[in-house]
């Protein structure tokens, strides 16, 4: 299977030993399955830092590094994802999770998230 990490389970997972269910840190940490964080993440949490919402315990390029150890591609945003945000119904207001919906819908893959307002996209499956 083919997981995309939301970026609060992408931030946990590197961040709070814990904090995911232990059915999501099987999926992650198995080997047989794809496991994927969208740039976008990236970006949300850099922006969020920046505005004083997030503490980010250690710098972006960190957050790079722990993806490469356990394997977690980082996915670009292509101009095709952009043509599904365009035409995404405006069911959810944060365009950092629009991005991940329009990434999940284009690239086929399951959200591993705790938002259940990502439920209302037709052709998203969401576990969590």
């Amino acid at each position: 299977m083919k997981y995309l990490l939301d970026t609060h389970t992408f931030f946990w997972a590197a961040t709070s030993v814990g904090r995911l269910p232990k059915g999501v840190q099987d999926l992650v940490a198995d080997e047989v399955n794809v496991v994927g964080v969208s740039i976008a993440t990236f970006w949300e949490m850099a922006i969020k830092a920046s505005l004083g919402k997030w503490d980010l315990p250690f710098s972006l390029a960190d957050f790079q590094k722990f993806a490469s150890a356990e394997d977690i591609k980082i996915v670009p945003i292509s101009v095709e994802i952009t043509e599904i945000v365009r035409a995404l119904p405006l069911l959810h207001g944060d365009p950092f999770d629009r991005v991940i919906v329009a990434t999940a819908i284009e690239e086929t893959w399951t959200v591993l998230s705790i938002d259940e307002k990502m439920d209302q996209y037709s052709g998203l499956r969401r576990i969590w």
